[in-house]
């Protein structure tokens, strides 16, 4: 018996181009697309493993071509329907993006090792050029135990506060998460968390870097947005790479209990290809006892 609910099959580049296309020609609505793309970008098809990720790319390009200027709330962005307000993106822009997708596609079936480098080293350039026009000495603007629009828990502040929230050194790394492959340095500071933290917006809003590192913001879906993937509105970094270009962290992900959240950790080495995001501790309050600190 068929499971009328059942996520559908991933598409190929094949459908996503000729929905894309459709589109840009103005035979089909920008609303049309956003309700097709949904079931893979949107609750349980989300977690479909995409062995292509820039069929994944497209999917929440045409997933985003609905989103419209908000009138009664200037700044705001939505998903809407034709005539509640200015599109965010033009017919040109949606014109301009497929051709650029289909570049992409053709990089990465010459090269898809290098085209993955290429997309972290793209991402990794645009969080450095942030943090160069705010200035990394500029103090945080936020309260001392608020970082990234989240109140971290007491136990973080209180530890932070000691100065004992410290690596405790690659072997009790190790034995708490023994799947973890490279090391990390602490964030010892929420001026260093704030800083840090901000990296997951800017690959939230790049199609490619979200796809790639399974970074979204909560708000621009309509169902949960729940693991392998990460809502960067409800989580903050309090740990990174130690070597450049690793690309890893540790996260407190607010999904499951505000005052004590889960630790997840950025999985790189399962599947090569993209990040998955992956539970190390249930809660802060178990990660900081089984570190001993």
């Amino acid at each position: 018996m068929n499971d009328a609910h059942a996520t559908p099959l991933p598409p190929g580049r094949a459908e996503v181009a000729a929905r894309w296309q459709a589109l840009a020609r103005g035979e089909v609505t920008r609303e049309a697309v956003h309700a097709w793309a949904v079931p893979w970008v949107e609750g349980e098809g989300a977690l479909v493993d995409f062995e292509d990720p820039l069929v994944l790319t497209a999917l929440q390009y045409l997933h985003g071509f609905d989103l419209c200027r908000d009138p009664g709330a200037p700044g705001v962005l939505r998903h809407g329907t034709t005539g509640e307000g200015e599109w965010y993106r033009s017919p040109d822009d949606v014109a301009a993006a497929l051709t650029r997708w289909r570049a992409n596609c053709a990089l990465h079936d010459e090269d898809p090792a290098g085209w993955i480098r290429a997309v972290r080293e793209r991402a990794r350039a645009a969080v450095r050029a942030e943090e160069e026009e705010r200035g990394r000495d500029t103090p945080s603007v936020v309260a001392r135990t608020r970082v990234h629009g989240v109140l971290l828990p007491a136990q973080l502040t209180s530890l932070l506060g000691q100065g004992r929230w410290r690596h405790p050194g690659d072997a009790a790394m190790a034995r708490s998460i023994p799947w973890f492959e490279d090391p990390l340095d602490f964030l010892t500071s929420t001026e260093q968390m704030a800083r840090e933290s901000r990296s997951m917006d800017r690959f939230a809003a790049d199609a490619s870097s979200s796809a790639l590192f399974r970074e979204v913001r909560g708000s621009d879906r309509s169902d949960a947005v729940e693991l392998p993937w990460l809502d960067v509105e409800q989580a903050v970094l309090v740990a990174v790479n130690r070597r450049a270009g690793d690309d890893v962290a540790l996260a407190l992900d607010y999904r499951t209990d505000p005052a004590d959240p889960r630790v997840v950790g950025s999985d790189f080495w399962t599947d090569p290809r993209r990040c998955e995001w992956r539970q190390v501790a249930p809660t802060f309050s178990a990660f900081v006892h089984a570190l001993g600190l």
